[in-house]
């Protein structure tokens, strides 16, 4: 039923995930689950 289990937590950063994975890129004050940071504050 679920050909990619870790497909919704590899693209949800809001978990914790983008500071383990990018700990040189933090989250810009302001951004959602779909915006880490990298693109605009």
């Amino acid at each position: 039923a679920r050909p990619r289990p870790l497909a919704a937590a590899a693209k949800a950063p809001g978990a914790g995930a983008d500071k383990v994975a990018r700990p040189g890129r933090p989250r810009a004050p302001g951004a959602g689950p779909r915006n880490p940071g990298s693109k605009r504050p």
